[in-house]
């Protein structure tokens, strides 16, 4: 049985934004040896409010930040009306999973990219399906399955246990077998995680 390697991230999360390049990196180098999965994280999951300019100013500062720390791309841009609550992309992310039959790490990505770098509202229904119908996925099945109860009790899950592993970040990295541990609370560049994923695999020859 492979260790699982498990990203605890959002499509909303700017440091995940941050770490995307470096889950790539991860997965690709550990493909024969890991198991890879998604456990999402929620942001501000309980906020109803588009974007003022206050919450605009703080993650401006916040994206110079991750901007600084990893060099990737924002926009700097946000599109009008947008909640800050990761609620409905994480439900599509999650409904793509059981359509696609895979984590969803390719739609995760595209959602960060469109809202970091396209300035494109991921909080949007329509938007959700449009990103989904990249992936051939057909759109009234993945808002079906975005309603279901299984996949909103499965998300939610995800948020409340997510920060149970000793840290309060996202993103995060666990490891493990039949209980994860974890590895990396908050960004860790793909050099440093790599070597800590190769501790533990060699502790476990």
């Amino acid at each position: 049985m492979k260790p699982r390697v498990v990203f605890v991230t959002d499509p909303m999360c700017s440091w995940c934004w941050g770490m995307a390049d470096a889950i790539d990196v991860v997965r690709e180098k550990f493909a024969a040896s890991c198991e890879f999965d998604i456990q999402l994280g929620g942001i501000n999951t309980h906020g109803t409010r588009p974007i003022g300019d206050y919450g605009r100013r703080r993650l401006k500062r916040l994206w110079d930040e991750v901007n600084a720390v990893t060099g990737v791309t924002f926009s700097y841009e946000l599109a009008p009306g947008c909640i800050y609550n990761s609620v409905l992309p994480c439900l599509g992310c999650e409904a793509m999973r059981d359509l696609t039959e895979q984590p969803p790490f390719e739609i995760v990505r595209r959602m960060q990219h469109a809202f970091f770098v396209e300035a494109v509202n991921v909080n949007d229904i329509g938007v959700i399906g449009d990103i989904a119908s990249e992936f051939d996925v057909d759109v009234e099945q993945l808002r079906a399955r975005m309603d279901t109860t299984e996949v909103r009790t499965r998300t939610r899950w995800g948020f409340e246990t997510s920060r149970r592993y000793g840290t309060q970040a996202l993103p995060s990295v666990l490891f493990g077998q039949d209980d994860l541990v974890l590895v990396a609370g908050g960004f860790i560049d793909a050099d440093t995680l790599t070597r800590e994923i190769d501790v533990r695999l060699h502790s476990m020859e």
